[in-house]
């Protein structure tokens, strides 16, 4: 098999992996929504702890990426390190996050030719600009 081959299989099976890994995760949430959808079907209170507000951002992230990718349009984050836990239900806040970020990509579908910059940053003490 000549090398450029090789290479190729390489890339195929490093892309599986991450596809695979994606997979997972969506799966995951798949499930902790339908969780959450039979308990507020229950009534039941949200589960509250603590959160990571970055890890919850990123997952949701790479749970839009396919709708952004079908739609042309790139998703850069720029977390900021070290914040403090947040209290919260895990679910409810990654539904939150991917309702912004789904509105985002549907109103950014009609922009052509020209680049689109939304950004969201928060300096200490001071509301979300």
């Amino acid at each position: 098999m000549p090398a450029a081959h090789v290479g190729q299989r390489y890339t195929d099976m490093e892309e599986v992996r991450q596809q695979s890994s994606t997979l997972q995760k969506v799966g995951t949430r798949a499930s902790e929504v339908i969780a959450r959808i039979r308990a507020l079907l229950k009534k039941k209170a949200p589960e509250k702890a603590m959160l990571n507000i970055n890890e919850i951002i990123q997952a949701v992230v790479a749970l839009a990426k396919t709708e952004a990718d079908r739609n042309s349009i790139v998703i850069h984050t720029a977390l900021p390190w070290g914040l403090p836990p947040v209290m919260g239900d895990k679910v409810e806040l990654q539904q939150v996050i991917l309702n912004l970020l789904v509105n985002g990509i549907e109103a950014m579908v009609p922009v052509i030719d020209r680049a689109q910059v939304c950004r969201s940053a928060r300096s200490s003490g001071n509301p979300a600009k």
